[in-house]
């Protein structure tokens, strides 16, 4: 079915709040089968929500609104809607005390305004959320379906994975199946050119989606799934080389993993990224089986002082060099003695750069098992960037040398 999604407040209007809703919802709508038509956003205003309703209305089959579902007077969305299909709001008495039981669970005193959260659109279901003050709504009238969930992330994931997840999939009825291919090393333009055939394919959808440090090759249809497969295996025929996960999941969550599971250990020593690399690796469950730690050797003298680094090395070579991360990454093995190490130094600006070693200059050393790496790199962007960029490339990197023939 096809679907429109609003997203309903000032503050995401203004750019103060990121949209992060849209997001969710558009991957989950996806991920179920559905096809997302529009993204819409709009102020606290009630001329502007009821247009966004009434254009949706006629183009999509499935409409679900986020926000203004709160106490204040520019919470709106509930009494437009009512207006909107004419129906009535009115108080329910189980709303009302699961709000008061709220309050008084966390020994706060309700408002007054609150009690403007027990109205309730009648003849909607009603969606109890226990994350927040705000119920959400579910009215369905001929072949619309209208959702109307809080704001809140927290409250309208929760509300959405409780009732809306299933109600969406009982929604389907010719389910959009799809795979992901992540690339590394390649242009997105270059990529496009190589499968314009696969493109042109009236079976299967293929997108490209550029992103730092990768590009993302999408397939879709809601055909017969053998031309999926039949699209992959030649995507990966073509770029087998540079195919860093066949996931939406961030790679380095899915290298940890398979880490985490062979019981791989790693550690690193990092300069120019400043312990990004290693904030990457412990957001993952269960990874203190296989990390123990790592260093930010970032000044000279921690180089010298923790990874037994060479003053002679560093004076003639700078800090920033082939040899200074050989070294740093000699002294992090003799450490650590892990099945894989790795060690960082660059510069990641945007000061410090000269025309030997410019802005974006990036030495990375991986040992994996028992094979060194010394990879040379020069990543465009601002600090934040060349630092991310780094980050990946490792990840990448591990991914293709011991993770994807697990994977084909």
């Amino acid at each position: 079915m096809d679907v429109a999604i609003i997203n309903v407040g000032n503050e995401v209007v203004e750019g103060d709040v990121l949209n992060s809703n849209a997001q969710f919802l558009s991957k989950k709508i996806y991920d179920i089968g559905h096809r997302i038509l529009f993204h819409s956003i709009c102020r606290d205003n009630e001329k502007d929500i009821k247009l966004l309703f009434e254009i949706f209305s006629e183009k999509a089959d499935i409409i679900i609104i986020t926000g203004g579902l709160g106490p204040t007077k520019d919470d709106m969305t509930k009494e437009v809607f009512s207006s909107f299909m004419n129906l009535v709001l009115e108080q329910n008495d189980d709303v009302l005390n699961d709000i008061k039981e709220k309050f008084r669970k966390f020994n706060r005193d309700m408002a007054s305004n609150n009690i403007k959260q027990s109205f309730v659109i009648k003849d909607a279901r009603i969606l109890f959320n226990e994350k927040g003050t705000a119920p959400g709504f579910l009215y369905e009238k001929g072949n619309k379906s209208y959702i109307l969930l809080p704001g809140p992330p927290r409250e309208m994931e929760y509300l959405f994975n409780k009732y809306i997840d299933e109600f969406l999939n009982l929604k389907i009825s010719n389910k959009i199946k799809s795979q992901v291919i992540k690339v590394t090393g390649l242009g997105e333009s270059y990529i496009e050119s190589k499968i314009s055939d696969l493109i042109e394919n009236s079976n299967v959808y293929v997108a490209t989606y550029a992103s730092l440090g990768e590009v993302r090759i999408k397939i879709s249809t809601n055909k017969n799934e053998s031309f999926l497969d039949e699209v992959r295996n030649s995507i990966i025929s073509r770029f087998r080389e540079n195919i860093v996960s066949f996931s939406d999941e961030e790679t380095s969550k899915m290298v940890c993993k398979f880490l985490i599971d062979n019981d791989i250990s790693i550690t690193a020593a990092e300069s120019c990224t400043g312990g990004l690399l290693s904030s990457k690796i412990v957001e993952n469950s269960g990874v203190s089986k296989i990390f123990n730690g790592s260093f930010i050797t970032y000044s000279d003298d921690m180089k010298i002082n923790v990874l037994n680094v060479k003053k002679e090395t560093l004076k003639e070579f700078g800090a920033v060099s082939y040899e200074v991360v050989n070294e740093m990454l000699t002294g992090l093995n003799d450490k650590m003695n892990t099945d894989i190490a790795i060690a960082i130094t660059g510069v990641a600006g945007p000061n410090g750069g000269s025309v030997e070693k410019p802005v974006g200059l990036v030495y990375i050393g991986i040992k994996i098992f028992d094979n060194i790496y010394i990879i040379r790199n020069n990543f465009r962007g601002n600090r934040t960037e060349i630092r991310i960029r780094t980050c990946k490339k490792v990840f990448n990197f591990i991914s293709q040398k011991i993770v994807i023939d697990n994977l084909l």
